[in-house]
């Protein structure tokens, strides 16, 4: 059997249900690899985990270049046939340049979190450079990024790369094929609300616009700052009480059975951010059906592109196409089991796994 080591110095256990635990939990049980996750003592914990976590010990906690994480990986590079990077950043390159000078015959994956704009742009004379050095010396085997854009940006510089959009834990698997949602028209939205980069305020504003004319409830996720609560209140203080209770704060959630039951129970899932990565939120919402409206730094431009998606562009076009999606459920129901099989075909960590593996573990 054959070693998988995915590094990330700040693992711990909320990452369980993110890419970060994601990935190595779908190899260790989708694929014939033995797999450990590294990180950091500094962030030990009594949890039980799904695969071997490793406590390394450094004097840091963050993200900087850990002389101790390059002693073991010198160590054990012989023994490790996958090593699993997060974030095209100097740190990763650097570990991955101590790896394969001990195993040459080693495989580097490195998750990237570039946003949606990442090959958008014209990239400067230093940028190429360094690209064209680092794709020279195949110190990357396998570039696993989120968006379009960036792929094609990094597949020119000659980077082998796969389409790799955020998946779903294991407890999203078992839905049954049709969902059930609530009589009354719902909204969920994850984030902490006052977060000024999750910008709920829009969200509340736009509903707050049109709480006459049709019925909804909203539920956030995520928490809340004081100083949202307090905004919260005096946005609503001269409002019926009727309108004030359809919005329901349920603080922040872990458990991913509790996530599959809200959204399952929604019919829009909205993101209002100012600057994301691609959203676990979203493949999570759309594999329940749920139709998102995204603002343009939601991270689902791809999803806008393609058509499963509604894209918005200021305040007064968010609450124009909330209120058009919540008068016309049944259009917005049918787009929600469109975007459902769609997620169910591209954001599936099962299918990423069976890609890498007729690569590079046969």
């Amino acid at each position: 059997m054959k070693k998988w080591v995915t590094l990330f110095e700040r693992f711990q256990y909320f990452h369980l249900f993110k890419d970060v635990g994601q990935i190595p939990y779908h190899v260790q049980e989708y694929s014939e690899n033995n797999v450990e996750v590294w990180r950091k003592s500094a962030h030990s914990d009594e949890k039980s985990y799904p695969y071997e976590v490793i406590d390394i010990s450094s004097g840091s906690s963050g993200v900087k270049i850990s002389l101790s994480i390059i002693k073991k990986i010198i160590r054990e590079a012989k023994n490790i046939d996958y090593l699993n990077l997060f974030h095209f950043r100097k740190y990763s390159l650097v570990y991955a340049i101590f790896y394969k000078l001990f195993n040459s015959d080693g495989n580097v994956f490195i998750k990237c979190d570039f946003s949606h704009d990442v090959g958008l742009k014209p990239a400067g004379i230093v940028k190429k450079l360094t690209l064209k050095l680092i794709s020279k010396l195949k110190l990357i085997d396998l570039l696993l990024i989120e968006h379009l854009p960036a792929l094609h940006f990094y597949q020119s510089y000659g980077f082998e790369c796969l389409y790799t959009p955020n998946g779903v834990a294991k407890e999203y698997y078992s839905l049954v094929q049709e969902i059930n949602k609530n009589e009354i028209p719902t909204i969920i939205f994850v984030g902490k609300c006052g977060d000024k980069r999750k910008n709920a305020e829009d969200l509340v504003r736009a509903l707050l616009s049109i709480s006459d004319t049709c019925q909804w409830k909203v539920m956030f996720v995520g928490g809340e700052t004081t100083e949202f609560k307090k905004w919260f209140e005096e946005a609503t203080d001269s409002l019926p009480h009727d309108i004030v209770e359809r919005f329901h704060f349920l603080g922040f959630i872990t458990e991913a059975s509790e996530m599959v039951n809200l959204y399952c129970q929604s019919h829009l899932f909205i993101m209002t951010s100012l600057s994301e990565g691609y959203p676990l939120s979203l493949a999570e919402s759309c594999w329940c059906g749920c139709y998102p409206i995204l603002s343009q730094g939601s991270g689902g431009n791809d999803l806008i592109d393609a058509g499963f998606a509604i894209g918005y562009q200021n305040s007064d076009d968010l609450k124009k196409k909330v209120y058009n999606s919540l008068v016309n459920i049944e259009f917005t129901l049918e787009k929600g089991r469109m975007i459902r099989s769609h997620i169910q075909e591209s954001n599936d960590w099962r299918v990423m796994v069976k890609k890498i593996d007729a690569r590079f573990f046969n």
